[in-house]
């Protein structure tokens, strides 16, 4: 059950906005039927499933809405373990597998379904992406609510800690200006991203593009820190941009990638 309500109210959200976009746009041709679908494969993207579209396939995660469908598995994981009986750790090992085995059953019966002539998603793909975020959130989750993140750091040696603490430090820095980074490419570039906002024409397509860039916002962050830590990045047909230098083709309409550095 605990499964079937995480896929409910995280559809439910992408449902309701997926209908109001499509009923706000005046020039759709799609009916209320391919609203629906559509959000099946956002919600399905938020899981990094696979998605096959003309042309070649989407294997990218707009990882702000997949940190909010983990944040929705680690809540009900932790009701579970704070109203089990049982507090041992092989008890929310149990939790764990009794709500990922159905929930990924349940992206992969989603995938099947939700296939349009433009968008095929990965059935396998599905179930083992699923799979892999409900097994990390509700882990999490689960020795939350049980209180066990206290006595499993404990029984950590202290030179394991130690390093782990200097690394969350280190990492903490790296994220934070990766973050102010990404904020000031975003501001630098930020009539290329308002004119490709305003490619959209009517406010149907400018609120959904904005919400896919926020959602795409940790992804730029991630993008950022591999360009600051001297590995670089590649988006889009023959784009690479690294600290030497960029070359940036042909990408995606996305506002967000027009903050991308050009030179």
């Amino acid at each position: 059950m605990a499964a079937v309500w995480t896929v409910a109210v995280g559809l439910a959200v992408l449902v309701v906005i997926a209908v109001i976009v499509w009923s706000a746009d005046s020039r759709t041709t799609s009916s209320a039927g391919d609203a629906l679908r559509f959000a099946v494969t956002v919600w399905l993207a938020g899981q990094h499933a696979p998605l096959s579209v003309g042309g070649g396939t989407v294997a990218i995660a707009p990882l702000g809405l997949t940190v909010l469908l983990g944040v929705l598995l680690a809540r009900f994981a932790a009701v579970l373990s704070r109203a089990a009986t049982s507090q041992e750790p092989g008890a929310v090992a149990a939790m764990v597998l009794a709500v990922t085995i159905p929930y990924a059953g349940i992206a992969a019966a989603l995938a099947a379904v939700g296939r349009t002539d433009a968008i095929r998603p990965s059935v396998p793909g599905a179930f083992l992406a699923a799979a892999g975020l409900s097994l990390v959130a509700t882990t999490a989750g689960g020795m939350r609510g049980a209180g066990q993140w206290r006595a499993a750091w404990g029984r950590l040696p202290v030179s394991l800690r130690d390093g782990l603490r200097a690394a969350g430090v280190a990492g903490a820095v790296i994220a934070g200006a990766a973050l102010a980074l990404t904020i000031a490419s975003v501001v630098d570039h930020w009539s290329l991203v308002s004119n490709s906002f305003n490619g959209y024409g009517n406010g149907s397509g400018k609120f959904t593009m904005g919400l896919l860039s926020l959602w795409l916002l940790p992804n730029a962050v991630l993008f950022t820190t591999a360009y600051l830590t001297g590995t670089g990045f590649a988006v889009g047909a023959g784009a690479t941009v690294t600290l030497g230098g960029a070359h940036v083709g042909a990408t995606p309409a996305l506002p967000l990638l027009a903050a991308v550095p050009h030179h």
